[in-house]
């Protein structure tokens, strides 16, 4: 091609361009077609030409001629990233099984991790993945989009809050920080995300420093900002945020707001100033955020026989299942307290310790005291005895002065007066098994090879504790990993032989081994030494089946359903 005849192609493709960039899709089109129509076009004006005119298709949702163009393209280029990407998507949209779409995003995917800044391609396989539950998968390609494409707040901070699940702080800030956000609105919420990720990582000092530039955007994010003050020690701070940000009555957020402020009040010991808020509302019907503030309030004046009076209503949240659990253990009846401790126990991820102690009144286990004394460190004047079982004995004995210096809060932090008159605010760190449980929930996030290596991590942070074993041997037993399952459970037993899981677990390696009867003896042998244990139903009901036992199957399948009716596999 002689070189006028080249600039003239070159300057007719520069205006397709500029059509395709004006979404003039018609124009470029005939234009395009006019130009691939020539003889002696040179093959990479030729694919050149063929891009813009598969964008201009597309643009005009004419797939079928897209398709075309993009197979000829790829004819020509066949490592053509953009061809490839947008064929796959075609792919994936027109997908009629399963495995084809498996197939395009596997294209898509390859095409990312191959080009990691192509923001299209992570852009693609998002679109391809929508809301598939694979392990690990929208973790990477959330953070993949983000890492791309610098400029996208909304990208970063929802790549942010992955690596927070995945417990890579660092990263998390390390990727705010690299977030190129032009406009003062973005600045702000980026800002707001750091001192999400501050708070997850409990770094107290960083976030107490980040959180005058947040900007509360409106009553729950509010009540969001006012917990970071307290967990950093400043309660006024806390309730003046609060105050100034009061939502309207009838707002859907105002009683959650109220509940709020009465449990700030409640924490300094201005019982007064809760009492207005308490009374400014009817009781509610079921019980709402106004009945568990009057809850709060009545277990800092010590009115524990008033919230006895209130024990049989349908209370949904954690904390105020503790004070009804509390009230009848103090007062009495005893009937029900270990019922109303287990629905807290179960609402919540992280134990608060106030739970924790409760328990250990009801439950004298080592690890619930071992639990105990560390969260309640500093409000203890002494430190308790090494002896498990003196240690127990002691935290019983100071349990209800302990309860009653928290201001009718029974939450993840502790607020007490001091002897000074200062206000102590403390924030322990979550006790072992509630760290191992916030572990599981990351696990489609990390999949399961990295959640059984973030539990090496816990293990080094808590040192001892038998459910940092069992929780790994349990999906070492998912992976297959028979033997490695076995060893972890038998290090759960040598730091406490009591721990039921374990020999849940170990008659669940007999199942797996294809050994239904060793599953029966090992069941049997090991509640002979703890007793009842609530999980062995469904196993037992598992090996009798395969041991042709239906009538006690059967048996054993009613018995899991009642103790947890949604369990599935029985």
């Amino acid at each position: 091609m002689r070189p006028a005849e080249a600039q003239r192609l070159r300057a007719v493709l520069e205006r397709a361009a500029a059509l395709v960039a004006r979404q003039r899709h018609g124009d470029a089109a005939r234009l395009l077609g006019v130009v691939l129509r020539a003889p002696d076009l040179p093959s990479e004006r030729r694919c050149e030409a063929l891009r813009l005119r598969a964008e201009s298709w597309l643009g005009m949702g004419m797939e079928r001629r897209a398709w075309r163009d993009l197979s000829a393209l790829l004819q020509l280029a066949p490592g053509d990233p953009w061809a490839r990407l947008q064929r796959a998507r075609l792919l994936g949209r027109h997908a009629r099984t399963e495995p084809e779409r498996a197939d395009a995003l596997a294209e898509a995917l390859a095409i990312a991790r191959a080009h990691p800044d192509l923001v299209l391609a992570w852009r693609v396989a998002e679109e391809l993945a929508g809301n598939q539950p694979r392990m690990g998968l929208q973790a990477e390609i959330i953070i993949g989009r983000a890492r791309a494409d610098h400029r996208d707040v909304d990208a970063t901070c929802r790549a942010a809050r992955v690596l927070v699940q995945r417990g890579q702080h660092d990263d998390a800030l390390v990727l705010l920080d690299g977030c190129g956000a032009r406009r003062p609105a973005d600045w702000r919420r980026l800002d707001r995300c750091r001192a999400e990720v501050l708070y997850d990582a409990r770094r107290i000092d960083a976030l107490a420093r980040i959180l005058p530039s947040v900007r509360p955007g409106g009553p729950a994010a509010a009540r969001w900002l006012s917990r970071a003050w307290l967990v950093t020690g400043d309660i006024d701070r806390a309730l003046r945020v609060l105050l100034e940000h009061r939502p309207a009555t009838p707002d859907p957020e105002y009683p959650a707001w109220r509940l709020a402020v009465v449990e700030l009040y409640c924490r300094r010991g201005e019982l007064d100033a809760a009492r207005r808020f308490v009374e400014a509302a009817p009781p509610e019907r079921p019980p709402g955020p106004g009945d568990d503030a009057r809850l709060v309030w009545l277990a800092a004046r010590g009115a524990w026989t008033d919230i006895v009076g209130l024990a049989d209503r349908p209370w949904d949240r954690p904390q105020s299942r503790v004070l009804v659990a509390e009230a009848l253990r103090r007062c009495g009846p005893s009937d029900g307290v270990k019922e109303h401790l287990a629905a807290a126990q179960a609402m919540v991820q992280v134990t608060p310790p106030p739970l924790l102690l409760n328990r250990l009144m009801v439950e004298p286990m080592d690890s619930l005291a071992q639990a105990c004394a560390e969260a309640f460190a500093p409000m203890l004047d002494e430190s308790p005895p090494e002896d498990g079982a003196a240690r127990i004995a002691w935290l019983r004995q100071r349990a209800d002065a302990l309860l009653d210096r928290l201001g009718g809060v029974r939450d993840e932090v502790l607020t007490w007066r001091r002897r000074d008159g200062t206000i102590g605010v403390y924030w322990p760190r979550p006790d072992v098994r509630s760290a191992v449980a916030a572990v599981r929930q990351s696990l489609t996030s990390l999949g399961l090879d990295g959640t059984i290596g973030r539990y090496r991590t816990i293990q080094n942070e808590y040192l001892a504790g038998p459910s940092i074993h069992t929780y790994r041997a349990e999906l070492c037993l998912w992976r297959g990993d028979l033997d490695e399952a076995e060893r972890g459970l038998r290090r759960a037993l040598a730091l406490d032989m009591r721990t039921r899981w374990a020999y849940i677990g170990f008659a669940q390696v007999e199942l797996w081994r294809g050994c239904a009867e060793r599953a029966v003896t090992a069941i049997s042998d090991a509640e002979r030494m703890v007793g009842a244990m609530p999980s062995s139903p469904h196993v037992l009901a598992e090996a009798h089946l395969r041991l042709g036992n239906l009538a006690e199957a059967e048996k054993h399948c009613i018995a899991a359903l009642r103790h947890r009716p949604s369990r599935v596999s029985a």
